[in-house]
């Protein structure tokens, strides 16, 4: 658990911005792909910003086109079942694109392999290689059939015949996707720690291993109903805030949590979980609203997302109990351990603040 806290502290400051997204949209009944790309993904793979005036205007994309299009050829692959051969694609960029997040650049990709979907794979590779955290959200569409989900360097090979899609396919899409977002989302990861520590702090009468378990799922599921609120709302377009004043206030409610956890009571964290939730739900949210605010299988994927969310939270619950219960009466644990992890973890959440304005 340190060394969670201490590498969140010290990552670079990648790890304190909002992981990237692209969003792939295929239209069988038009033969069409389209691939949206951040800009300041773009910008991180080549310096577009030809004035230095810190703004990507349509000019610079235009002048760095060609260049692009190089880059998708290379991580976007097209292939029939039976060919050796990859298909030809052909591509422009065709806009901007506005999402809660910011900016991005929309390219139509064409093949003429899109008129026949069946046995129709995509190979999709783009900025893996940059940010392991990455995520491909795509939308297949043929008629009245749809197909939604995630793409990630684990998971980067998807059908295009939409009629391969299923129910349970977007289940445990959306559920892994989930638990891999708790995860690997440290702020959200760190908000829950310092939630859990003064939980089992001897002073909070906790007298049994199985009532900490019990005491701290009540907490984490007060988070998981907190932040399923605003993550319905955000996804569905009813409740729109920028992303950036989002990120910056999850990141102070880090920092607030920890302060707040040395003077502990466990009713209160529960109250402190219910309110702060709503706030980390915008976040969670960044991740889907894009993709499923026009979808119909959006009760499915949330429901499993959330699901994805709290076993994770849950499986963290018990691993922190198995861990920290026996020694928690020590004076290592209480004037040591939980002093100095909310105190590394307040610093951590102040850290990604600056970072993100």
């Amino acid at each position: 658990m340190i060394a969670v806290l201490v590498f969140a502290l010290l990552s670079n400051g990648a790890w304190a911005h909002k992981a990237s997204d692209s969003f792939l949209y295929f239209n069988g009944d038009n033969q069409e792909l389209r691939l949206d790309l951040a800009l300041r993904d773009m910008l991180r793979l080549q310096d577009m910003d030809l004035d230095g005036d810190g703004a990507l205007r349509w000019a610079e994309l235009q002048a760095s086109e060609t260049a692009f299009k190089r880059y998708i050829k290379q991580g976007l692959k097209v292939q029939q079942q039976g060919r050796d051969k990859h298909c030809p694609i052909t591509m422009r960029l065709a806009g901007i694109t506005q999402y809660s997040d910011g900016p991005y650049a929309s390219w139509l990709i064409r093949s003429p392999c899109f008129a026949e979907s069946s046995g129709l794979s995509l190979d999709y590779q783009l900025l893996f290689d940059r940010d392991p955290l990455h995520r491909a959200l795509y939308r297949l569409a043929d008629g009245e059939s749809e197909s939604i989900g995630v793409l990630s360097p684990s998971q980067h090979r998807l059908s295009l015949d939409v009629t391969d899609g299923s129910a349970w396919q977007t289940i445990s899409n959306f559920f892994y996707q989930g638990v891999i977002h708790l995860l690997l989302g440290y702020d959200h990861l760190l908000f829950l720690l310092v939630l859990l520590l003064p939980v089992l702090n001897n002073k909070e009468g906790i007298s049994t291993p199985m009532a900490a378990v019990k005491e701290l799922s009540w907490i984490v599921t007060m988070f998981t109903l907190s932040h399923s609120i605003t993550l319905v709302l955000a996804t569905l377009g009813w409740l729109v805030l920028p992303s950036g004043p989002v990120e910056v206030t999850i990141a102070l409610s880090i920092s607030l949590a920890a302060l707040l956890a040395f003077w502990p009571h466990r009713r209160f964290q529960r109250y402190l979980a219910l309110g702060f939730g709503l706030i980390h739900g915008l976040g969670f949210a960044g991740v889907l609203a894009g993709l499923l605010s026009q979808s119909a299988s959006t009760p499915l994927a949330l429901a499993s997302f959330n699901i994805g969310i709290e076993t994770a939270q849950i499986a963290l619950v018990i691993m922190a109990v198995m861990l920290l219960y026996p020694i928690r009466h020590t004076m290592f644990f209480q004037r040591v351990l939980v002093p100095g992890s909310l105190g590394i973890t307040a610093m951590a959440g102040l850290f990604w603040a600056v970072n993100r304005l």
